[in-house]
């Protein structure tokens, strides 16, 4: 039921991260689509030890994160990704506090 053209789909869901897909609708069009919770860079589904390295390592200059895997890392969505996003992943992958409210 949707016209032939160009399209944004944004994807959302509470305490994960928004995702914006470009769709180009023509007879029977489908698109497959994940969002992550914040936090979770690798998108497992879980926020981890293995995304606080990621995370670090970014915040540290040792590696470079982009797009949605920058967005994920981005946990107070203040536009980076220092050590404090890293601090707050690294409490919630070990239980210490939530990055969710």
């Amino acid at each position: 039921g949707v016209a032939e053209g160009a399209y944004t789909l944004r994807i959302s869901k509470k305490n994960h991260v928004t995702r914006d897909y470009e769709v180009t609708v023509s007879g029977d069009t489908t698109q497959d689509a994940k969002i992550h919770p914040i936090g979770d860079i690798s998108g497992d589904g879980k926020v981890n030890t293995f995304d606080y390295g990621r995370v670090n390592s970014h915040a540290r200059g040792k590696s470079t994160l982009t797009g949605y895997e920058f967005s994920c890392a981005d946990v107070d969505g203040d536009g980076k990704v220092n050590n404090f996003d890293a601090g707050r992943i690294n409490s919630h992958a070990r239980s210490k506090s939530s990055l969710w409210t």
